[in-house]
């Protein structure tokens, strides 16, 4: 399968961290857990399978549940349901984060 992905991938469960968040998908708030991310778009994953929204659905970072608050950036941030599989599913962001992959590592890596 070629690789479509335009940015470098981070995947957030090598850091053994929860990172939890409130999103709209499919018209409704819930929570999420981050899986992964870039800078063009991220993986969540739901406590049970998602029914109620399918690719092309438009939705939102609404905010933190427990994750790092100096990843600030990453609330309101608009996207479009690329996909949905089981419990999880993957976004395109509507607009690429101005981060870089640095700044991601740094800013989600785990704090002592």
């Amino acid at each position: 399968m070629e690789e479509r992905r335009e940015h470098q991938r981070l995947y957030l469960r090598h850091y053994g961290t929860d990172y939890s968040y409130q999103v709209m998908v499919g018209g409704r708030e819930t929570a999420a857990r981050l899986l992964d991310i870039s800078l063009g778009g991220a993986r969540f994953s739901m406590r049970e399978p998602l029914q109620y929204a399918e690719p092309g659905d438009a939705g939102s970072v609404v905010g933190p549940s427990r994750a790092p608050e100096y990843a600030g950036y990453f609330r309101e941030v608009g996207y479009t349901v690329a996909w949905c599989e089981g419990e999880q599913f993957g976004v395109v962001f509507d607009t690429p984060l101005q981060r870089d992959y640095t700044d991601l590592c740094f800013d989600f890596a785990p704090r002592l």
